[in-house]
């Protein structure tokens, strides 16, 4: 019984440690000025679900929401990057991408795997 706090304690405090750790990186997406971001097909349907997600959250029509850039990430659990206080998440290695979008002044990032998408952050980049 014993065993398992000290357990329990040296795993809330690597998890604890982790998220301090993530929510310090930042990101950036060098795109040349004039340039339109290149999209694979893999990377499409990211785009086109983090896309539909921030126009509906602004209340605009997806074709005034612009996209400045998008890579690919190899995110280190299922937060993808965007850890939420008080959960737990899967320490599991997931492939998705960083997605940056625009919509009038105001930047978005947007992480995903294959199958969703997050919004980073408050609402901007």
């Amino acid at each position: 019984m014993h065993g398992a706090r000290w357990a329990a304690l040296a795993m809330a405090i690597v998890l604890a440690l982790g998220l301090a750790i993530a929510a310090a990186e930042e990101f950036t997406i060098q795109v040349p000025d004039g340039t339109t971001p290149t999209v694979s097909n893999t990377s499409q349907a990211a785009v086109d679900m983090a896309t539909a997600d921030l126009a509906l959250r602004l209340g605009v029509d997806a074709s005034s929401v612009g996209l400045v850039g998008v890579e690919g990430q190899t995110w280190s659990d299922t937060s993808l990057g965007c850890p939420e206080p008080h959960r737990f998440y899967a320490q599991v290695l997931v492939d998705g991408f960083r997605i940056l979008l625009s919509a009038g002044d105001e930047a978005y990032e947007y992480h995903s795997s294959q199958a969703r998408v997050v919004l980073c952050g408050s609402g901007s980049a």
